[in-house]
């Protein structure tokens, strides 16, 4: 598993971040829509390194 840290809108329109574990960006992705999230951003923490994709 991979931990991501994520900014997303939530259906308030307020910007909620956070983190999540997930198998992947797509199962990351899955999880924060399953929650009411709309993704802004997704970042994968990978031993301290970023790998940071912006939707």
């Amino acid at each position: 598993m991979s931990t991501f840290q994520y900014r997303a809108l939530q259906a308030n329109g307020s910007v909620a971040e956070g983190v999540l574990e997930a198998n992947g960006r797509g199962d990351a992705f899955k999880q924060m829509e399953s929650r009411g999230l709309r993704p802004i951003s997704l970042t994968e923490r990978n031993g301290g390194v970023a790998n940071t994709r912006t939707t």
